[in-house]
């Protein structure tokens, strides 16, 4: 058993097993009735913006399961779990982060939150959250996970969440719509989400040409600093009624749908309409995967280097939950966005730099899971990647060979010999010192982990494609 979930007083999330649970404290109980019982939770779940939960009746089960693995949730002690409410939320399919999103991603999961937010006062409630990580992305859509968020509305009492709102989601947003769609790592670096002070510095001055972003932004740190500087307390005596509450997230609602990134083609954004394939050879290839793919029928893929995801959605189309992974997020946006046209809910485009790939992170490490203790995948993908590792990061084949051994069961993975244009491209302006980069070498050092099944040439490219599967 494992606890997920290390700062929430009103609860704790946990495994036993394979099995997700929630404990609610006692004390949270009479919130949880609230929002069971006005309705509020009916109306979330079918709006898609709240994750669905059962109540677990056998609760002496659990404990004596949570007994048996002598491990308990922070929040709960053996003491008082049968006093505590447990509740079974339906599984996400992949747990990810805010700095794995892109743009539009982080943009969905905060007119989320602005939307539950807006919803939970009609039933007399309110979110008193608004952490990004309380957001994850389920069947296609953006939806809260934290049913422990919720607490009762008090008339003419602020919104509690407000200033972590600008923080984890209005702040980023801005920075990535004025600056760079790569200003979203920070959130990497902040836990609590980009420091206010932090974004009005690195903003450009046409910025505050915007009166909600200057009222939201410059507003919350002049707001930040004068609080600091008078007793504490005096926050408590800010009224602020409903309606004036209702136009603050309808504005910004307003300011969040304005945001855009700035139009730009990146290094990969068009490489489906740009490579060295032939018309015979694509086809070649996507009929291999096709097929490759049909016979292993995985319940999960990773396609890792995915650029707009066109062997992503090849998985996803036959309804196998595909996580699409690559390093340039405009092709990841891309890929997010024709997903969502398509509705496509079998789909996860997320930013990931193998060569960095995402770290276990916050408090001792286990707060947030790094990429490859959220595996492993019954496939990966790793098509025309190899030559990017091995040649222009440097990376050698027994490493890369190792590191998918960690991250799949089974390896769909395409090799591009050193003859290929596109090795010959990374080649032209340094030296080739690349003398183990070769079909043997590559088959020597992936052998070491993995069982070659099968392999084929793709057309009349030159190019091989493997499946292996990770040795017993």
């Amino acid at each position: 058993m494992k606890t997920l979930s290390l700062r929430d007083p009103s609860g704790c999330v946990f495994t036993v097993g394979d099995t997700i649970y929630r404990a609610l404290r006692d004390d949270y109980e009479p919130s949880y009735e609230m929002l069971m019982q006005s309705g509020l939770y009916d109306k979330l779940v079918y709006q898609g913006l709240l994750i669905p939960h059962v109540e677990v009746d056998d609760k002496l089960e659990i404990v004596a399961r949570a007994d048996q693995a002598k491990v308990t949730p922070r929040t709960v002690s053996q003491d008082n779990w049968l006093r505590s409410r447990i509740i079974m939320p339906e599984r996400v399919e992949f747990i990810s982060y805010p700095y794995e999103w892109c743009f539009s991603q982080l943009k969905a999961a905060a007119l989320a939150t602005l939307r539950a937010e807006r919803l939970s006062l009609e039933f007399n409630m309110s979110l008193k959250d608004a952490s990004a990580y309380n957001i994850q992305f389920h069947k296609g859509r953006a939806l809260l996970i934290d049913t422990g968020s919720f607490e009762h509305y008090r008339e003419g009492k602020p919104w509690v969440a407000y200033s972590q709102f600008i923080r984890h989601f209005l702040a980023p947003l801005t920075l990535m719509a004025k600056c760079s769609p790569e200003m979203n790592k920070l959130a990497l670096s902040y836990t609590d989400g980009i420091p206010i002070e932090l974004a009005c510095e690195l903003l450009p001055w046409h910025t505050w040409l915007n009166p909600s972003l200057a009222v939201h932004l410059l507003g919350n740190k002049m707001a930040r600093k004068a609080s600091q500087d008078k007793k504490a307390g005096t926050e408590a005596n800010i009224k602020m009624p409903k309606e004036h509450l209702i136009a603050l997230l309808d504005d910004l609602e307003s300011v969040i749908e304005r945001l855009i990134l700035k139009s730009k083609r990146s290094t990969w954004s068009h490489y489906y309409q740009d490579n060295s394939y032939s018309s015979e050879a694509a086809s070649s290839k996507e009929k291999l995967v096709s097929n490759w793919v049909d016979e292993l029928n995985p319940k999960s893929v990773w396609d890792i280097g995915a650029n707009n995801g066109y062997f992503s959605k090849l998985c996803a189309d036959k309804n196998i939950f595909t996580m699409s992974l690559d390093a340039d997020i405009r092709c990841v946006e891309d890929n997010f966005c024709n997903a969502q046209a398509e509705n496509q809910n079998k789909l996860m485009p997320l930013v990931l730099d193998l060569t960095v790939p995402t770290p276990s992170a916050g408090w001792s490490n286990r707060e947030r899971l790094g990429l490859a203790s959220r595996g492993p995948a019954e496939l990966i993908l790793a098509l025309a990647l190899i030559h990017h590792l091995a040649i222009a990061q440097n990376i050698p084949l027994k490493e890369v060979a190792a590191y998918f051994a960690e991250l799949g069961q089974n390896l769909i993975i395409e090799f591009v010999p050193k003859e290929d244009v596109q090795v010959q491209r990374l080649l032209a302006l340094r030296d080739d010192v690349f003398d183990r980069y070769d079909q043997r070498c590559f088959e020597e050092y992936f052998s070491r982990s993995f069982d070659i099944v099968k392999k084929e040439t793709i057309g009349d490219s030159g190019r091989i494609l493997y499946l292996m599967q990770v040795k017993k």
